[in-house]
């Protein structure tokens, strides 16, 4: 199970690049949530990838996606994550929305 580290109110998917290796067919549904709105959590692995962190995004108009496990950085209105096959930017509500973080989240200015 998954440790929840943060989570935030108001999250837009900005931008989203596969890893070249990581090209292989069917790899494009990560674009399709380009531009999509909706909540963010960030969770931390207990078990599979310890220390190692995802993100799980619920949109608005219904669908969800969770990232793969890897490294992420939080600046005042973005999150960004670098999994084992791509690079994601979220773009987050700022502190106002954020609803809660502890404090192991590395914040970076």
């Amino acid at each position: 199970m998954a440790k929840l580290i943060a989570k935030f109110a108001y999250a837009e998917l900005k931008s989203v690049e596969v890893k070249e290796e990581a090209k292989t067919e069917g790899w494009e549904w990560r674009e399709s949530f380009i531009g999509k709105i909706g909540t963010l959590s960030l969770f931390e692995s207990e078990h599979k990838h310890p220390g190692k962190r995802f993100v799980y995004m619920n949109c608005f108009d219904g669908g969800e996606f969770t990232t793969g496990c890897g490294e992420v950085e939080i600046a005042d209105t973005e999150l960004k994550v670098t999994s084992k096959n791509s690079f994601y930017i979220f773009k987050i509500g700022g502190k106002d929305y954020q609803l809660w973080v502890d404090e192991k989240t590395e914040q970076v200015h």
